[in-house]
């Protein structure tokens, strides 16, 4: 039992040494532990201080993009209603030109009809020049008349 007793004392005294020397070695770590943990609150610091600059950044960017937004939108209603006008300003004068072809055109011609008569045939002692006279000048108030009924809005 000498033997057994002797085999667990160095057994004893070796594991003894073992967690000696594995002290010895956590000490030595102790502080490259500690400068690392430095190291790391340093960079944690580090790192919000360029999340607080970033965000600044993209809410500026943001705002920079609404803005740009807002001014194309802007510019493209302008010019979508500028075409709009337009082509509501060209519908219109065609609808004039329509109206004052269709309404005044016949009777231009029934003026110029009466107007040819009446030299067609001034030789003639049954054409009165008055009542020719008279009748161009009622024909020509009502074409005034039509073009403005016409024209008006």
């Amino acid at each position: 039992m000498d033997q057994d007793h002797r085999a667990r004392e160095a057994l004893v005294a070796e594991a003894l040494g073992d967690i000696s020397e594995l002290l010895d070695r956590v000490e030595g770590l102790a502080p490259t532990l500690s400068s690392t943990c430095e190291a790391v609150t340093q960079a944690s610091k580090q790192l919000e201080a360029q999340v607080a600059a970033l965000e600044s950044r993209m809410k500026r960017l943001a705002d920079h993009a609404q803005d740009v937004a807002v001014k194309h939108i802007a510019q493209r209603t302008r010019e979508l209603m500028h075409a709009a006008a337009e082509a509501e300003h060209q519908s219109m004068a065609a609808l004039a030109r329509a109206l004052f072809l269709s309404e005044l055109n016949p009777s231009l011609k029934s003026l110029l009809r009466a107007a040819n008569d009446c030299a067609r045939y001034q030789s003639s002692p049954r054409i009165n020049w008055w009542a020719c006279a008279l009748s161009a000048v009622a024909s020509a108030i009502l074409v005034g008349v039509l073009a403005i009924q016409t024209l008006s809005p």
